[in-house]
């Protein structure tokens, strides 16, 4: 009989694709799919990994070939320099040929999180408007007004307008977020306001 037997399918998994400066420290593990290995696709199993500029010197890290075959290594820890985008190639090498994976990370700066109040001192069934100054990036924001009303989730860095219709004093909380990827981060900033009785 003929045997016909695939090449790997090659498929490297980081531990996070997206975060925010100072964390910086991704693992990756060597998720190949080994096609025909019970079929006896089991010989010059080798791995090639180029992790960017990990090292932080300009040029491409690169741990050249390793052997591999079942059970997989057990991966690399990467700790990236600092805030960038780095491009990482893996490349399997089985008896029947190569396949190549990439994935990217990116390292973003933390966002900054600003709110202002405007009036800061009101009397019930006023409203305030809250201006949002925060930077960094965020793409999504909380506000928490602090009177039990339900929080507000958008992603508009718009400014808000809140009624209150109690008196007391009030913490209002912003929180700024970066989404996307398998990771994020945020920054709270808050504000304190004055609701007094009406006259």
């Amino acid at each position: 009989p003929i045997q016909v037997l695939d090449i790997d399918n090659a498929q490297i998994t980081p531990g996070s694709s997206f975060l925010c400066y100072p964390d910086t420290v991704v693992h990756f593990d060597n998720t190949t799919n080994l096609n025909c290995y019970s079929l006896g696709n089991n010989t010059q199993r080798y791995e090639y990994w180029n992790f960017g500029d990990y090292w932080g010197l300009g040029y491409d890290s690169i741990i050249t070939w390793q052997p591999f075959s079942p059970p997989i290594r057990p991966g690399y820890t990467v700790a990236y320099p600092g805030i960038g985008t780095y491009n990482v190639m893996f490349i399997d090498s089985s008896y029947c040929g190569l396949d190549t994976a990439f994935a990217t990370v990116n390292i973003v700066p933390k966002p900054t999180a600003g709110v202002s109040a405007n009036p800061d001192t009101i009397c019930e069934g006023q409203s305030i408007t809250f201006s949002n100054s925060s930077a960094g990036g965020a793409n999504f924001f909380t506000w928490n007004f602090g009177d039990g009303s339900p929080l507000v989730n958008t992603a508009s860095s718009g400014n808000r307008v809140h009624t209150y219709t109690a008196s007391g004093t009030y913490v209002v909380q912003l929180t700024a977020s970066i989404t996307g990827g398998s990771g994020g981060c945020s920054d709270v900033a808050s504000v304190t306001v004055v609701v007094k009785p009406a006259p």
